[in-house]
């Protein structure tokens, strides 16, 4: 996909939520849902404005930071390199953030939905994809598993996005198969444990790695 395609559908995405607040905003209550607990129920509450725009607002934010701070971080040549995985990723995290706005608004809408479940199945995609995406991300200082290991070494830093990339992609599969046949209660715990799996080991695999490039 060509950047400026890219681009212009990240605004068209970046775009939506406002137009969805401007068409229905004289439907909404003065209060809407602005946090969900573990049992997919609103317990948080905020004004209209807040409700409405809030999420929309943070995904212009995020747009902000992830298009311009690899400028400040690294070379041209260097955000090259993977540029254009990058650039996915930034599409879905926005399409994410957009399509849980219209979840949201869909259940203020008094819809039948389920935010929840749209959160956890979102955010596993996510890191499904950006796990899939990892082992061909190439040494840099913004993106990736970057411990002083991995950025001591690139052999370092292949064989630790190579292990952390298929880390990621089966924790994901799994986790979506486990989801529809536990309890919520149960799904929160695991998801600490899937959140540690995919965060911690990758860190201590590329240490144990380095130990043994550099005795070899």
């Amino acid at each position: 996909m060509k950047k400026n395609i890219t681009e212009l559908i990240i605004w068209i995405i970046l775009a939506i939520p406002f137009i969805a607040a401007l068409i229905f905003w004289d439907k909404l209550p003065d209060r809407m849902a602005i946090h969900f607990n573990f049992n997919g129920t609103a317990d948080g509450f905020g004004n209209k404005p807040i409700g409405l725009l809030m999420l929309p607002v943070i995904n212009v934010v995020i747009w902000l930071l992830l298009k311009f701070l690899p400028k400040f971080i690294m070379s041209q040549p260097q955000f090259d390199l993977f540029s254009k995985r990058y650039n996915i990723i930034r599409l879905l995290i926005h399409s994410f953030i957009t399509a849980l706005y219209l979840v949201i608004l869909m259940y203020t809408l008094q819809y039948k939905t389920n935010v929840l479940l749209f959160i956890e199945y979102g955010i596993l995609i996510l890191l499904l994809v950006t796990g899939n995406y990892l082992n061909n991300i190439k040494p840099n200082n913004f993106i990736g598993i970057r411990t002083p290991w991995t950025m001591k070494n690139t052999e370092v830093w292949r064989k630790t996005h190579h292990v952390t990339s298929r880390l990621w992609v089966a924790s994901s599969l799994i986790m979506m198969c486990i989801i529809p046949f536990v309890s919520e209660i149960l799904l929160s715990k695991l998801l600490i444990v899937y959140f540690i799996i995919i965060a911690i080991p990758p860190i201590i695999y590329s240490y144990i790695i380095f130990k043994k490039t550099i005795t070899t």
